[in-house]
This record gives structure tokens, sequence and C-alpha cells, in this order.
């Protein structure tokens, strides 16, 4: 599943380039979890995402570099995907 948690679902992802129902289902659910805790994060070059702002661009790559289903479900259940008060993907709660 780790391997290919950077593949996305329009296939332009890597190692492999795989798209769709080819990605595993583990590793679907961990690229929207990797990229709420990466856009929610402080990084040295860039201030965190707000929620919301995370919220919207896990919306707006559904079925682009998200699968469409898991993504519509986090957008959803936002609240009991994401711990606001500690700023963690709380995501498997739900899958």
């Amino acid at each position: 599943m780790v391997r290919h948690h950077h593949e996305r679902w329009d296939g332009e992802g890597y190692p492999d380039r795989v798209s769709k129902n080819d990605i595993p289902y583990g590793s679907r659910i961990i690229a929207v979890a990797d990229s709420i805790d990466a856009m929610m994060s402080n990084r040295q070059y860039r201030n965190s995402l707000s929620s919301e702002q995370c919220r919207t661009e896990i919306f707006k790559n559904a079925g682009i570099m998200y699968d469409p289903d898991i993504a519509h479900t986090v957008v959803e259940n936002w609240e009991a995907v994401v711990d606001f008060d500690n700023y963690k993907c709380l995501m498997l709660n739900i899958f």
C-alpha cells in the first residue's frame, strides 16, 4: 500500500503510473490521508492550509488525484476525519 500511495486516480502518479482501481484500495486511502496531513502541516517553505482550504483541495481533486468515492466520503465526514485540536488525520476511523 505504501508503494502506491503517490499514484493518482488519473494515472499521472508514481512509481508505476497505475490508475483507478489498479491502485490498491489501501493506497487510495493513504493518498488522501497523507495529503491532508501534508496540507495541514507547516513546512519550511509554506504555512499550513486552513481546514476549509484543505477540504476544498480534496474536493477539487476527486477523480483527478484521488479516488472520487474516497474523496467524497472524506469531504462529507470532514469533522470525523480531522482532529481539529491537533490537526491530525483520523481518516482510518471512517473506513
